[in-house]
């Protein structure tokens, strides 16, 4: 296991790249939302993709690690728990994306 360098390539992140997330996601999900009986199929997987922009983007604003962390240039530069949280925090996005897909717009039949 490697140790925490605060030295790395991403070693004093923002909250701008969160934030950005944050409003793309939302402005997916407002777009997804209206027009979505009207898209076809594939394009109703964009909810999940917005899912997954603003649970990072909330989890980024929290704390800018969480959003990076992702990034394989965080492996060495955030402590160890950076990583696996991140990705716990983008499959969850991912799985709330597939619950509106069901759930609330019966994407699937």
């Amino acid at each position: 296991m490697a140790e925490y360098d605060p030295t790395g390539d991403i070693e004093n992140p923002t909250r701008r790249n969160p934030l950005l997330a944050l409003i793309v996601g939302i402005v997916f999900l407002a777009i997804n939302h209206r027009f979505i009986d009207s898209f076809p199929g594939v394009f109703k997987l964009f909810s999940s993709v917005a899912t997954l922009f603003v649970t990072l983007g909330i989890a980024g604003l929290v704390d800018p690690r969480l959003f990076y962390g992702v990034m394989d240039q965080a492996k060495d530069a955030y402590p160890p728990w950076v990583r696996p949280t991140s990705i716990a925090i983008a499959i969850l996005g991912m799985l709330l994306g597939i619950v509106l897909l069901v759930v609330v717009y019966k994407a699937f039949p």
